[in-house]
């Protein structure tokens, strides 16, 4: 398993959420399989190609919590969260109370520690 992942569970565990968890959740880029064949070879593209977020937390309270974690908080996963959130957008929030972002990491990174907070994004250092 991945450090990312072990990070991961471990912040989840600790967290103690209640409602579901989706690790490695998928985003299709639709525009790769337009004009295919429903079936195994869409789904194989569709399954190859999509982004991943480490994780969707899908909260029984409504709250919805996309989460990136890393080694090192790093300019990388705030521009993947910030993607991941716009590209979600539309699907979680039909069904969101409130979408959160959250940055799970080791290593912290002061001089990107306030960045990450100007955009509403929740750190945890595990």
């Amino acid at each position: 398993m991945k450090e990312e992942q072990l990070l991961l569970r471990e912040w989840i565990g600790r967290m103690r959420f209640r409602g579901q968890i989706i690790f490695e959740y998928p985003i299709k880029k639709n525009h790769l399989v337009e004009g295919l064949d429903e079936g195994m070879g869409r789904r194989a593209v569709e399954q190859i190609t999509a982004f991943r977020v480490d994780a969707i937390i899908k909260e029984e309270n409504g709250n919805v919590w996309i989460v990136e974690a890393k080694r090192k908080l790093n300019m990388c996963a705030l521009g993947q969260l910030l993607c991941y959130k716009a590209l979600l957008d539309q699907e979680v929030s039909e069904n969101a109370e409130e979408i959160k972002l959250a940055a799970v990491y080791r290593d912290p990174e002061p001089l990107l520690e306030p960045i990450y907070r100007s955009y509403g994004i929740h750190l945890f250092r595990v």
